[in-house]
């Protein structure tokens, strides 16, 4: 066990790509294509802000006031987004995981999820990091059930986009998804709307604040893509994942877009959009890529 704030550090290379994966939050604290960086970064002993590169596990995004009901069963999940009144983004975000294998292109990561109050399931999970010299980064998660009864479950990634120390304003952002949610003042679901012809769906983001969930993905792998125009460096983002989350990182400055693909939508414990149940036993695989643009 490291007593660095991220945890274990570990470099990957290979090709154009390096990359820095952490021990907590089975993170991705840097990436970068032929001496660019590509999402934003912080130090061996720096608290990672923002959920910033963290896998989120066992939900994404936010579950309204932490309750939610199954089984005819009330539960109540630790609040921790204070001013939406929400449990956001999970249990493992801040959790010291352990290496459990390791190469100059890849590793992976695993951790034990125990029963707790408002979750009392059992899970396992593993994330792999893998980086090729041609198709850039890939990032696999899978997660076990291993306990005795069926467990509500959802999971995403949280890397932030940073393009040549420019702001988000200057970035030009490309969604495939045609449906937007629209959310109430604490950011949960309460409709939805076409997303297409949307300024900030293709095209510079401009001043937009955007905390965003979105939809209706095409079907198999999807791709989003974020680009500086102005000196042509970006990234493609990809997965089959069926929900997206964008958010303009105006809490971070706006120093970097968030793309989150996500397994299930906002406050799925209790809309069960996307809502996964692991059967004792079962598990489920989710990825995520990311390729450079010069």
């Amino acid at each position: 066990m490291s007593n660095l704030a991220s945890g274990r550090n570990v470099i990957l290379r290979a090709g154009d790509y390096e990359a820095r994966a952490v021990a907590v939050g089975a993170g991705l604290a840097e990436l970068t294509y032929k001496g660019s960086g590509l999402v934003t970064t912080y130090g061996n002993d720096e608290f990672a802000p923002e959920f910033m590169g963290k896998i989120l596990v066992p939900w994404p995004n936010r579950i309204e006031a932490g309750q939610f009901t199954r089984d005819d069963v009330d539960y109540q999940l630790p609040i921790n987004d204070l001013e939406h009144n929400a449990a956001l983004h999970g249990f493992m975000a801040w959790v010291d995981w352990q290496v459990a294998e390791i190469s100059d292109t890849e590793v992976t990561f695993k951790a034990l999820l125990p029963p707790r109050p408002g979750y009392p399931w059992t899970l396992r999970s593993t994330v792999h990091y893998g980086l090729d010299s041609r198709r850039g980064l890939t990032v696999t998660v899978q997660t076990t059930n291993i306990g005795h009864d069926a467990a509500p479950y959802g999971v995403a990634a949280h890397p932030y986009f940073a393009l040549d120390g420019e702001l988000v304003d200057n970035y030009e952002l490309e969604i495939p998804a045609r449906t937007a949610t629209v959310m109430n003042e604490n950011l949960i679901p309460i409709g939805a709307q076409e997303a297409e012809g949307n300024v900030h769906i293709s095209g510079l983001i401009g001043e937009a604040q955007l905390d965003d969930a979105y939809t209706d993905l095409p079907e198999g792998t999807w791709q989003v893509t974020v680009r500086n125009p102005s000196t042509g460096h970006g990234a493609i983002l990809s997965s089959d994942a069926r929900w997206l989350q964008v958010y303009s990182g105006d809490e971070l400055g706006r120093t970097g877009v968030a793309v989150e693909p996500m397994s299930c939508g906002p406050n799925a414990f209790n809309s069960g959009d996307g809502l996964t149940v692991l059967a004792p036993g079962a598990s489920h695989r989710f990825s995520y890529a990311i390729k450079g643009i010069a």
